[in-house]
């Protein structure tokens, strides 16, 4: 990874999980973390003051106006960002047959933090870093997606479709903002977070059909996006990362 020291990084969803683990990773080299959650308000304050420099801000993403508060704190702390790592994201396992359970307001929500909240957040933040005054020009975008939008899969349909769209926003996104900044998405498959532990059926069939035989740690794909977000000679592309599931 190249050097990251002073750089700002805004990780949604970083209190646990996969955001957690990119920015511990960060921290430990030295960047400057924005720090976000929808709650955990207290962990991510602790998790703030603990690395110098950085910041928590809580802000519902499902609100147009938290989302505002958000970019607005990261300008003015900051004087603009460097780079952004869309990684918040909402999942509610629901048969593909429960008509029911996937209702329309269960599509809106969804469809609201996996693909309107990394677009609000990108172009607003592009727009403040490169058609303002601000110090810091923003760089690199990474959206953390799924393998489910780019297979037919999933915890659930609205899941895999905002997914889908997510990783066409990394592209339309990738052309838009080009040549000044560089959006990619990595597609995981089965990651060990909070939320995934309690998915035994889930873990036992990964663990038969998955070629490596395993999931992924948080880590490994903190490891893999960092990587991914510094590359200076790839824009819109969707990597999948799946551990050999999807063959």
């Amino acid at each position: 990874m190249i050097d990251v020291k002073n750089k700002v990084f805004l990780v949604t969803g970083s209190t646990s999980g996969v955001g957690l683990a990119f920015a511990e990773k960060l921290v430990n080299a030295g960047a400057f973390v924005v720090f976000h959650s929808r709650k955990s308000q207290e962990l991510g304050a602790e998790l703030a003051s603990k690395a110098n420099g950085s910041i928590y801000i809580q802000a519902d993403l499902t609100n147009k106006g938290d989302i505002c508060k958000l970019t607005n704190a990261i300008i003015e702390k900051y004087d603009g960002i460097d780079y952004i790592i869309n990684n918040a994201s909402y999942s509610i396992p629901i048969q593909y047959l429960d008509f029911e359970a996937a209702s329309p307001e269960h599509w809106h929500e969804m469809y609201q933090i996996n693909v309107v909240s990394p677009w609000m957040i990108s172009t607003s933040l592009f727009d403040a870093t490169h058609n303002r005054s601000c110090k810091r020009k923003m760089k690199s975008i990474l959206n953390i997606s799924s393998h489910a939008g780019v297979f037919a899969k999933g915890a659930s349909i609205p899941y895999a479709v905002s997914k889908s769209a997510l990783n066409h926003l990394t592209k339309l996104l990738a052309k838009t903002f080009g040549p000044k900044v560089r959006v990619n998405a990595v597609a995981p498959g089965l990651i060990d977070t909070p939320l995934t532990k309690s998915w035994v059926e889930v873990q036992k069939i990964w663990k038969t059909n998955s070629t490596l035989q395993r999931s992924a740690q948080p880590e490994e794909l903190a490891s893999f996006g960092l990587n991914l977000i510094l590359e200076e000679n790839m824009t819109g592309q969707i990597i999948v990362w799946d551990g050999g599931f999807n063959l």
